[in-house]
């Protein structure tokens, strides 16, 4: 059987297994460069390919594997419809995700930047209004995998956790549990609220202008999911009337973001170019679970992180 696989030309892995299993492989270091026949294609490992290409020409596909972790990249509909098998990346990138959170719920609570900018003036000054995490709440919208790393690294500072997403996850690293239909009544008991969640029309501007006004003043907000789950015009607003303490963000509504947006120059904003996914480990994962699944469907075996209507992607 035939299989396309596009891998970064950074990273250039070692697929030698591939053809061990059966496969013919084709790689691609460019999703957006033509596929010449599409027909030949029974196994796709791909991140962004659908948003260039038409599923349709790939007329004889059975199953996707995502180098992601996130589904809203994939005609998931058309997918479902002819039966084809879909696979993420949960859980590959959880760690270094949530481990970037802890660091920049630190850098905030901390007052990093004031620091980092006495040290460039060689300015000796104490600040006495920094915060621990210790005692305070952390909201978690979406506790699938990245969510529940990051409540485990949260809990390890003493932090109370909430989580909030459309499946009760059982879970002993939640305090409490509430759908996320109800996260703008339980938002002033947040002093953190983190998005961890998929993008999907439920989730499109869930943190909105609603939910930044019944959030408690001076809390810190964090996203790691995708950039349309925050509405940015609102959370601008919301910063020049001095609502939060600070603001974390990984991924924008725009990516790269644009330099003349104005998230760039605010104060309260750590922005960081949709990286904390990465780290020295996602490769060996991520090349892991590659190599299982295409054993496993070589085998005909029931395949790891399959995509179902009902299975959360993080």
């Amino acid at each position: 059987m035939k299989l396309l696989l596009y891998h970064p030309p950074s990273n250039l892995p070692d697929y030698k297994f591939i053809a061990s299993l059966g496969y013919r492989l084709h790689a691609i270091t460019d999703e957006r460069q033509p596929v010449a026949h599409g027909e030949e294609y029974e196994v796709i490992v791909a991140n962004s390919l659908f948003l260039h290409h038409d599923l349709s020409l790939f007329p004889n596909l059975r199953f996707i594997q995502l180098r992601s972790a996130g589904i809203d990249r994939v005609p998931l509909e058309r997918i479902r419809e002819r039966g084809i098998a879909l696979a993420n990346a949960r859980g590959v990138y959880s760690v270094p995700i949530a481990e970037w959170v802890v660091a920049k719920i630190l850098e905030i609570y901390k007052q990093s930047r004031f620091f980092y900018q006495a040290q460039r003036l060689a300015h000796w000054e104490k600040k006495r209004d920094v915060r621990e995490i210790c005692g305070k709440t952390a909201g978690i919208v979406g506790f699938g995998s990245i969510g529940q790393e990051i409540a485990r690294r949260l809990r390890a500072f003493s932090a109370r956790i909430l989580a909030f997403d459309i499946v009760h996850p059982h879970s002993d690293l939640a305090d409490e549990y509430y759908p996320v239909g109800q996260l703008r009544e339980r938002a002033r008991d947040c002093d953190i609220l983190v998005f961890a969640v998929p993008l999907t029309d439920e989730t499109c501007r869930l943190g909105n202008a609603g939910l930044f006004a019944a959030m408690r003043d001076g809390a810190v907000l964090v996203n790691v999911s995708r950039g349309a789950v925050i509405d940015e015009v609102a959370l601008l607003a919301s910063l020049v009337r001095g609502k939060f303490l600070g603001v974390a963000l990984d991924v924008f509504e725009q990516e790269p973001l644009p330099p003349y947006s104005p998230l760039w120059g605010r104060p309260e904003v750590l922005v960081s170019p949709h990286n904390a996914f990465l780290s020295d480990n996602v490769d060996a994962r991520l090349a892991a679970l590659i190599y299982h699944n295409l054993c496993r469907y070589a085998g005909g075996q029931d395949l790891l992180n399959t995509i179902s209507p009902q299975s959360p992607p993080c």
